[in-house]
């Protein structure tokens, strides 16, 4: 069992630097690797592991979508890291209410649940956005999913830690964050109609 949730607010401007998910990805295919998979990289560590596949994962569903890659920042991942590692020990649904965009996931069992795992259902409410009416269809939730998509974010830091109960807390942060009340995440508003997020 996993549930996911977003937050967005808005704060511009991070440097951002994508040289360790480079060398990662190199690596990766270097060996044979997949993105995506829960597997260990041979003799990386778990956090570089999660790093690919956060990256990978995000800049999947933005190429399906003509949208440029995001880019890894090690700012927005420590403020990630950081918050995810004070939910440790409960596990709740808790967002950091901080400045970025956020989406944050819950998984039942730290080992079921991959960082890919996270981004897939964040993505896979990609069915529950009604792009004509800019929405979230009734009692569907999209947020997630329009904020991986949306085109002016450009920076993104992730975590994923487990739970002191054995579950899994994963949160990744945007920046410039996205979830803006009428406008599209693809940077047209749909017939002037402000979107209606349902949550």
């Amino acid at each position: 069992m996993a549930t996911s949730a977003t937050f967005t607010r808005y704060q511009p401007g991070l440097l951002l630097t994508n040289l360790i998910v480079s060398v990662v990805l190199n690596y990766a295919h270097a060996r044979g690797h997949h993105p995506g998979r829960q597997q260990r990289l041979h003799g990386a560590p778990a956090d570089a592991v999660d790093r690919h596949q956060f990256i990978c994962e995000h800049n999947a569903v933005r190429a399906k979508f003509s949208e440029q890659p995001l880019t890894w920042n090690s700012t927005l991942a420590r403020y990630a890291r950081r918050f995810a590692s004070q939910r440790a020990g409960d596990c709740d649904m808790i967002h950091s209410n901080g400045p970025f965009g956020e989406n944050i996931f819950w998984g039942g069992k730290y080992e079921d649940y991959s960082a890919a795992c996270a981004v897939k259902s964040w993505a896979a409410e990609t069915s529950a956005y009604n792009l004509s009416l800019n929405s979230c269809q009734m009692n569907a939730m999209c947020r997630h999913f329009t904020q991986i998509v949306w085109t002016t974010t450009k920076r993104m830091g992730c975590a994923r830690v487990k739970c002191n109960n054995g579950g899994v807390f994963a949160m990744c942060v945007y920046d410039p964050p996205g979830n803006f009340e009428g406008e599209n995440p693809f940077g047209k508003v749909a017939s002037g109609v402000a979107p209606k997020w349902d949550e």
